[in-house]
């Protein structure tokens, strides 16, 4: 995940996007949540950058579906919720 936002950062997206597609797909997204959640949100963003709309729209519902019903205030869900609201998307 880090490599991928360094990519991201970079403005090498599609290796950002490849990065961070396996970093977000990981099996261990239990044991490493703050980890998965960061590299959805980063693919989210790489999506984005890339034109990608229905990618990103996803990627970043996945990282509100993970962390709003735990009724905590997360920096992560609420980036998450203005960039997908800003695509149009329903990201609840």
């Amino acid at each position: 995940a880090d490599v991928g936002h360094v990519m991201l950062l970079g403005g090498r997206l599609d290796e950002a996007v490849r990065l961070l597609r396996r970093a977000a797909g990981d099996c261990n997204a239990f044991e490493n949540q703050f980890e998965w959640v960061q590299a959805s949100l980063w693919l989210g963003q790489a999506l984005e950058q890339k034109g990608d709309t229905a990618g990103a729209c996803a990627a970043y519902a996945s990282v509100v579906r993970r962390w709003a019903p735990l009724g905590k205030r997360s920096t992560s869900a609420g980036l998450a919720g203005k960039r997908g609201a800003a695509l149009g998307c329903a990201v609840r």
